[in-house]
């Protein structure tokens, strides 16, 4: 009996592999493909419960659509008609989906924006979180949101204070409004606004001298995030190096720990 050869098998082997690869290849596409079916099938079914009229089914689609992250962007103008729902919870759930939908959810900063007028300070809170999560997306919102910095409620200020932080330097106009919520009587306002200013780098070091009046704040998380911002703009925190030494011997070990690296970042020696 003829014993086959190494080289007379191993090309059927190979073309056994071959063959197991690219059944492996079809099945997953195939597990692929009804996947998508399913998902497509699904956020049908929750577009659909949208429309019931049982508030609490509303709300339950809505935040499983935001679940489903990117495949549901397509449902973004369903999501903006709940925004007028007539339960607040619903359009409380809608808007903070939309807000993690980026892009996709622009066509809802109009909507967003009627919130800043509602006389529930919760919905004013709602809109400027949502306006956050679309990030620089929602700069066109930025005259709108600086009105909200004298709001009555501290949380609605300090919410409008983040997204315009968030935004970084496309809210550069917003600077010299946000400067006098340095000395706002809520310390999260007073730690938002640093952070904010911080993140506008180097547009914001005129604001430089009312920052360092925040070394000596009260609260400790509004000094570290003061010596946060300095350290964002440069050189330019240089002339703060007398007024940051003393926070070395910070109580708050977090702020003696930052300003301990500030101070070596802008080439300080004891």
């Amino acid at each position: 009996m003829i014993k086959p050869s190494l080289c007379t098998l191993l090309p059927i082997f190979l073309l056994s592999c071959t063959q197991i690869v690219g059944t492996t290849e079809l099945a997953r596409s195939q597990a692929s493909s009804q996947q998508q079916i399913d998902r497509q099938a699904e956020i049908a079914k929750l577009v659909r419960q949208l429309k019931t009229g049982d508030p609490a089914e509303r709300q339950k689609a809505a935040l499983e659509l935001g679940e489903m992250g990117e495949s549901a962007k397509s449902v973004v103008p369903q999501l903006i008609k709940l925004l007028q729902d007539p339960s607040q919870d619903v359009k409380i759930s809608a808007a903070y989906v939309l807000a993690r939908m980026g892009d996709a959810a622009k066509p809802a900063i109009p909507q967003f924006l009627k919130f800043f007028k509602d006389p529930d300070p919760q919905m004013r809170l709602v809109a400027a979180i949502s306006l956050g999560g679309l990030g620089q997306s929602a700069q066109s919102a930025i005259p709108q949101l600086t009105l909200l910095l004298k709001d009555t409620d501290p949380q609605v200020r300090s919410y409008a204070v983040y997204t315009l932080g968030l935004m970084g330097e496309v809210a550069k106009s917003a600077i010299p409004k946000l400067v006098p919520l340095l000395k706002d009587t809520d310390p999260t306002v007073r730690q938002y606004t640093v952070e904010a200013l911080g993140r506008m780098g180097s547009l914001a070091t005129a604001t430089i001298p009312q920052l360092v009046l925040r070394l000596k704040d009260s609260n400790p998380l509004v000094r570290r995030y003061t010596v946060l911002a300095l350290g964002q703009m440069g050189d330019a925190a240089k002339s703060t190096i007398p007024k940051l030494i003393p926070l070395l011997k910070d109580p708050d070990k977090s702020v003696a720990n930052d300003t301990a690296y500030l101070l070596k970042k802008l080439g300080y020696r004891q």
